[in-house]
């Protein structure tokens, strides 16, 4: 197994958070910055990562983005899709990209097992982490939603 650099690893988070929200959704983002960015608003996702090479996966958006995203997904009115549906989408979003990514991360020389997902709320929120990290940032959207994506990895 060959050790993933910081960029790969967020090549592999990131791709695997575009593919499922053009899968669920028909939404086709890209990578709008890849600059470091301690904060976060809105709704957040977050996906614990244990094991030897652990961390988390936090998925952050604002509430309209977040409801806009749902009603792609759901085929609901954006009217109709109520907060719990909000919170259940953005858990499933950190979820589901930390499922996908793990094979190829693990690949990549880094084992981690799923947690359950938690969903955090609030504006300006920062998350800090102590000792050897790795932290990968990503802004994503398509001119209609923007997520960010953020990843830290021990080690």
């Amino acid at each position: 197994m060959i050790a993933a650099s910081v960029v790969e690893l967020g090549n592999i988070f990131s791709d695997a958070l575009c593919e499922i929200v053009f899968k669920f959704a028909g939404l086709s983002l890209r990578v709008i910055s890849s600059e470091p960015d301690d904060g976060f608003c809105g709704l957040t996702g977050v996906m614990n990562l244990a094991g030897t090479h652990g961390g988390a996966v936090f998925v952050s958006a604002d509430e309209e983005d977040l409801r806009v995203f749902c009603s792609h997904m759901t085929g609901i009115t954006k009217e109709s899709i109520t907060k719990d549906d909000i919170l259940d989408a953005v858990c499933e979003l950190a979820n589901m990209t930390a499922g996908n990514a793990k094979p190829l991360v693990h690949s990549a020389g880094r084992v981690y097992y799923l947690t359950t997902p938690v969903a955090l709320s609030g504006e300006n929120m920062r998350i800090t982490s102590k000792g050897r990290t790795r932290v990968i940032s990503r802004l994503l959207g398509d001119g209609e939603i923007s997520l960010k994506l953020k990843v830290i990895l021990s080690g």
